[in-house]
């Protein structure tokens, strides 16, 4: 949808402006994990090598999941680092 792509902000602060879907609670869960074949395609490593897998679910009031994610980083050349809110 162009307007989430072309957003200002955050994804959860779109939730709440577009939707009024305000977001209290984010969880991730990290684990280390053989690449599947296309997620080493996609990071350019052979599939079994290892990669971390992150899974987030954000959570609005009543501990109703609203978003969830799975991300895969190579840390072989990157790491991970999440950080929320405002600066």
């Amino acid at each position: 949808e162009p307007a989430f792509r072309n957003r200002e902000g955050t994804i959860y602060g779109f939730f709440q402006e577009r939707f009024g879907v305000t977001v209290v609670r984010v969880v991730e869960r990290l684990q280390a994990r053989a690449a599947p074949a296309r997620v080493g395609a996609a990071l350019g490593v052979p599939a079994g090598a290892p990669v971390l897998r992150i899974e987030r679910t954000a959570y609005t009031y009543g501990d109703a999941p609203v978003e969830t994610r799975v991300r895969y980083v190579n840390t072989a050349r990157l790491a991970y680092l999440s950080q929320l809110g405002r600066r």
